[in-house]
């Protein structure tokens, strides 16, 4: 159960843009993955999250469910961003106007090292 809290605080370092805590989470030989992203390594997961995070005013996520096994972790949630600026939104591409609020159904699985670092993360866009 150890993974799925480590899981958990991932999401809540999303939410309050801590990249601190991300940092802290992640494996040196990270391998982070979404439908907008493709990178390895630390420095360049932390950049990725940044960059997006950069772009929003508030995120906010609703887990639905949670399953693991050994050390694979999967959450299913819905994450929401309300956005600082007009940006073309990473997730389904559409220009989002000043404080749009965009929402959508994602699924990461999440797999730790044998060092209890997050090996990889990867994510896919349910809607």
């Amino acid at each position: 159960m150890i993974w799925v809290d480590k899981a958990k605080r991932f999401l809540t370092a999303i939410c309050t843009k801590d990249l601190n805590v991300m940092s802290d989470l992640f494996a040196d030989d990270i391998h982070f993955r979404s439908w907008a992203c493709d990178v390895k390594g630390k420095d360049a997961a932390i950049l990725a999250n940044k960059n997006h995070l950069d772009l929003v005013y508030e995120t906010k996520i609703k887990i639905h469910n949670t399953a693991y096994k050994d050390k694979y972790i999967v959450i299913e949630c819905d994450i929401s961003h309300s956005y600082i600026y007009d940006v073309a939104d990473v997730f389904d591409s559409v220009n989002r106007g000043k404080g749009t609020v965009t929402t959508t159904a994602i699924v990461y699985i999440v797999e730790f090292n044998n060092s209890g670092k997050i090996k990889s993360i990867r994510s896919y866009k349910l809607k």
